[in-house]
């Protein structure tokens, strides 16, 4: 690739193999690595004064990813395990800070850093003929400021722990009413006060945690005998869903807005995510 807007000159080879080993079960492992380059958009080499810094490079990273797969029944119904583990050395980094829901960039390529983890996936029909899934991710990601003699410190997007569940239910002899449950568990991001340096931003949100319901009921469709001889054979479908948000009424943190005192003393006070919230939908 080539940008004429800093004459940057960019080659990013990749290389990825397969190996399915002949063994009863259905295992599948994968190796994959790789150079990938990301120029910078507008924001990124905008410095706080508003100048833009011509000199700019992309941002770069050189992956390993070590993955696998492994197909299985479990209750006589199709599975799939997933795992991956990987880790990316970062350079040429551009870092960057976040106030309230802004982010605001350094303009410079003054850092270096890296990203590791590892992703669980179990994926398949807990429930005949209806996907579910559960997910577990770790994940570690730290960047090194030139020049700010701290060393590593966490990056903005540094979470240690995810966990998902998404799960789909029915009644046997209901097949037209439907349940989703969805749960989500995350640790909390890094943030610090305005007007910081980056190394002094490293405190930690309180944890994520959120659960949804939802109801699906399908009062008509194509197939509906009842309604193939009256007025309501003119409607193709009927839908009624009923969901309700955040069941537990966590209070999630997204931000913080901060409040200085006389003495330059920074406070921050959370801004929180929707509250608990119910939702009902009539669909012709």
């Amino acid at each position: 690739q080539y940008w004429s807007f800093n004459n940057e000159v960019l080659v990013s080879p990749r290389a990825s193999v397969s190996f399915k080993p002949k063994w009863e079960r259905d295992w599948l492992f994968r190796f994959a690595t790789g150079i990938y380059s990301q120029s910078p958009f507008f924001r990124e080499y905008r410095n706080y004064e508003g100048e833009i810094n011509y000199d700019i490079k992309s941002q770069k990273s050189l992956h390993f990813v070590l993955s696998s797969d492994y197909n299985f029944k479990m209750f006589d119904r199709p599975f799939k395990f997933l795992a991956s583990s990987y880790y990316k050395y970062l350079w040429d980094l551009i870092p960057y800070s976040i106030d309230n829901v802004r982010i605001r960039y350094s303009a410079e390529n003054n850092a270096k850093g890296y990203a590791q983890g590892i992703d669980l996936r179990l994926f398949g029909e807990f429930i005949q003929g209806i996907d579910s899934w559960l997910t577990f991710s770790l994940m570690q990601t730290k960047e090194d400021i030139k020049g700010d003699n701290h060393g590593y410190i966490p990056r903005p997007t540094d979470q240690l722990f995810n966990m998902n569940l998404s799960f789909q239910d029915y009644i046997p002899t209901m097949p037209y009413l439907r349940v989703y449950l969805n749960f989500n568990f995350g640790t909390g991001y890094p943030y610090g006060a305005p007007n910081t340096e980056r190394w002094q931003q490293v405190y930690r949100m309180p944890n994520y945690m959120r659960a949804d319901i939802a109801f699906t009921f399908r009062i008509k469709d194509e197939n509906s005998s009842w309604a193939k001889n009256n007025f309501m054979r003119h409607i193709k479908k009927i839908w009624f869903n009923a969901e309700w948000f955040n069941v537990f009424g966590n209070q999630n943190t997204i931000s913080y807005m901060w409040v200085s005192s006389y003495d330059n003393t920074y406070y921050g006070v959370p801004n929180y995510l929707t509250p608990s919230q119910l939702k009902a939908k009539l669909s012709f």
